[in-house]
């Protein structure tokens, strides 16, 4: 959970000091963190530990309280559904730990990408349009979802591949009945 925490504000400070897009936005790599440290880590060391480097990162950086307390909120969540996600379904036969060796499972990290992108993006939109910061539909929005997405996506597998290549120990969860099954296969 530490490491991961001082990870993401290492990646985080720079780019939220200095390159702001909009008052409450910036060039974001950081929000690749949360869902690839959240399935390589479960709860404790990937959801949360980027959920406190984000806290820190904005106290750091001197966000007001809403923005301090919404965005460490949004970032647990980030990470905790996908992790969620990553072990609550599957595409083929076997469930894995986060490896985008196969096709099926890189099928499976866009999935998951895209669903807790979208997630996230509408809660935190709806979270800061209920305290007057910014609408729902705006192009803020559209920003947080190109960043949640874009660099969910690109720096999620980056990250999984090395951390698969150096073969760093991700946590899984106790084997249970998966909550869906997906018995197709992209080669057959």
């Amino acid at each position: 959970m530490i490491v991961c925490s001082i990870i993401f504000i290492i990646v985080a400070i720079p780019f939220r000091y200095f390159f702001p897009v909009l008052n409450i936005s910036q060039l974001r790599p950081s929000s690749a963190l949360p869902p690839a440290f959240g399935m390589m880590f479960g709860f404790w060391g990937g959801a949360l530990g980027a959920a406190l480097g984000d806290l820190v990162s904005d106290i750091i950086i001197g966000y007001p309280l809403v923005i301090v307390i919404f965005g460490f909120i949004a970032n647990f969540l980030f990470g905790y559904i996908s992790y969620k996600l990553w072990y609550s379904f599957n595409i083929g036969d076997k469930l894995t730990k986060p490896r985008l060796d196969t096709l099926n499972n890189l099928l499976k990290f866009i999935i998951v990408i895209t669903i807790t992108s979208l997630i996230m993006t509408a809660l935190l939109s709806f979270l800061l349009e209920s305290v007057g910061i910014l609408s729902f539909v705006s192009l803020q929005t559209l920003i947080f979802l190109l960043a949640n997405f874009d660099f969910s996506m690109i720096l999620g597998i980056l990250i999984i591949s090395i951390a698969n290549i150096y073969g760093i120990k991700m946590y899984s969860p106790k084997q249970k009945k998966h909550l869906l099954i997906l018995k197709y296969s992209i080669f057959h």
